[in-house]
Protein backbone atom coordinates (compact mmCIF):
# COMPACT_ATOMS: atom_id res chain seq x y z
CA UNK A 1 0.00 0.00 0.00
CA UNK A 2 1.33 3.49 -0.79
CA UNK A 3 1.44 5.58 2.02
CA UNK A 4 3.14 9.30 2.55
CA UNK A 5 6.00 9.40 5.22
CA UNK A 6 4.93 12.38 7.38
CA UNK A 7 6.89 15.53 7.07
CA UNK A 8 9.78 15.71 9.59
CA UNK A 9 9.41 18.98 10.01
CA UNK A 10 5.85 18.26 11.37
CA UNK A 11 6.11 16.14 13.49
CA UNK A 12 9.58 17.16 14.88
CA UNK A 13 7.72 20.40 16.13
CA UNK A 14 6.23 18.83 18.99
CA UNK A 15 9.08 17.81 20.57
CA UNK A 16 12.02 19.33 22.66
CA UNK A 17 15.46 16.81 23.04
CA UNK A 18 18.54 17.81 25.82
CA UNK A 19 21.34 16.14 25.75
CA UNK A 20 24.00 16.06 28.15
CA UNK A 21 27.49 14.60 27.66
CA UNK A 22 28.24 11.98 30.55
CA UNK A 23 30.98 10.79 29.47
CA UNK A 24 33.07 8.28 27.14
CA UNK A 25 32.74 3.76 27.24
CA UNK A 26 33.46 1.39 24.87
CA UNK A 27 30.45 -0.33 23.60
CA UNK A 28 31.05 -3.97 21.78
CA UNK A 29 34.37 -2.48 20.74
CA UNK A 30 33.28 0.91 19.39
CA UNK A 31 34.65 4.00 21.63
CA UNK A 32 31.35 5.99 22.43
CA UNK A 33 30.02 8.77 23.75
CA UNK A 34 27.34 8.31 26.39
CA UNK A 35 24.33 10.82 26.97
CA UNK A 36 21.45 11.21 28.87
CA UNK A 37 18.90 12.44 26.94
CA UNK A 38 15.88 14.46 28.16
CA UNK A 39 12.85 14.37 24.79
CA UNK A 40 9.63 16.84 26.48
CA UNK A 41 6.67 16.12 24.04
CA UNK A 42 4.28 18.99 23.91
CA UNK A 43 2.53 18.41 26.93
CA UNK A 44 5.55 19.11 29.20
CA UNK A 45 5.14 14.95 29.64
CA UNK A 46 9.05 13.82 29.47
CA UNK A 47 11.46 10.68 29.31
CA UNK A 48 14.47 9.94 29.64
CA UNK A 49 17.38 7.71 28.02
CA UNK A 50 21.01 6.99 28.22
CA UNK A 51 22.27 7.25 24.69
CA UNK A 52 25.85 5.17 23.45
CA UNK A 53 26.66 6.98 20.05
CA UNK A 54 29.53 5.33 18.49
CA UNK A 55 32.35 7.57 17.02
CA UNK A 56 33.48 5.36 14.80
CA UNK A 57 30.16 4.80 13.35
CA UNK A 58 29.28 8.41 12.88
CA UNK A 59 28.04 9.01 16.14
CA UNK A 60 25.04 6.05 15.66
CA UNK A 61 23.47 5.01 18.90
CA UNK A 62 24.95 1.51 19.23
CA UNK A 63 22.79 1.13 22.95
CA UNK A 64 20.38 2.69 24.41
CA UNK A 65 18.65 2.41 27.90
CA UNK A 66 15.10 3.80 28.66
CA UNK A 67 13.46 3.15 32.45
CA UNK A 68 10.19 3.68 32.16
CA UNK A 69 7.57 2.45 35.00
CA UNK A 70 9.88 -0.15 37.13
CA UNK A 71 11.01 -1.31 33.55
CA UNK A 72 13.89 -0.82 31.99
CA UNK A 73 14.73 -1.76 27.99
CA UNK A 74 17.61 -1.82 26.69
CA UNK A 75 18.12 -2.12 22.86
CA UNK A 76 21.98 -2.83 21.48
CA UNK A 77 23.04 -2.74 17.46
CA UNK A 78 25.64 -5.02 16.95
CA UNK A 79 26.95 -5.40 13.26
CA UNK A 80 26.48 -2.53 12.05
CA UNK A 81 27.08 -1.22 8.93
CA UNK A 82 27.02 2.72 7.72
CA UNK A 83 27.36 1.98 4.04
CA UNK A 84 25.12 3.31 0.88
CA UNK A 85 22.63 -0.05 0.43
CA UNK A 86 22.35 -1.21 -3.23
CA UNK A 87 19.35 0.37 -5.55
CA UNK A 88 18.46 -3.37 -5.90
CA UNK A 89 16.91 -3.50 -2.28
CA UNK A 90 14.46 -1.07 -3.23
CA UNK A 91 12.97 -2.88 -6.23
CA UNK A 92 10.15 -4.34 -6.16
CA UNK A 93 8.75 -8.00 -6.93
CA UNK A 94 8.08 -8.23 -10.79
CA UNK A 95 4.40 -9.47 -9.48
CA UNK A 96 4.14 -6.66 -7.04
CA UNK A 97 0.88 -5.24 -7.00
CA UNK A 98 0.77 -1.17 -6.01
CA UNK A 99 -2.40 -0.01 -3.55
CA UNK A 100 -3.43 3.41 -3.44
CA UNK A 101 -4.84 3.30 0.00
CA UNK A 102 -6.24 0.58 2.79
CA UNK A 103 -9.40 0.51 1.62
CA UNK A 104 -8.48 -0.76 -1.95
CA UNK A 105 -5.87 -3.23 -0.32
CA UNK A 106 -8.56 -4.74 1.90
CA UNK A 107 -10.96 -4.90 -1.00
CA UNK A 108 -8.54 -6.88 -3.36
CA UNK A 109 -7.79 -9.41 -0.46
CA UNK A 110 -11.79 -9.86 -0.01
CA UNK A 111 -12.21 -10.39 -3.76
CA UNK A 112 -9.17 -12.30 -4.00
CA UNK A 113 -10.75 -15.04 -1.00
CA UNK A 114 -13.92 -14.82 -2.12
CA UNK A 115 -12.98 -16.28 -6.05
CA UNK A 116 -11.60 -19.07 -3.63
CA UNK A 117 -7.89 -17.81 -3.78
CA UNK A 118 -5.54 -18.05 -0.44
CA UNK A 119 -3.36 -15.49 0.92
CA UNK A 120 -3.28 -12.06 0.23
CA UNK A 121 -2.74 -10.75 -2.80
CA UNK A 122 0.79 -9.52 -3.78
Amino acid sequence: MASPLPDSTETNQDFKVATTELGKETVDGHPCVENKVVVTDANGKTSEFTVWNATDLKNFPVKVVHAEQEAEITMLFQDVSIKKPAASAFVPPADYSRYDSMQSLMQAVIMKKMAGGMGTPK
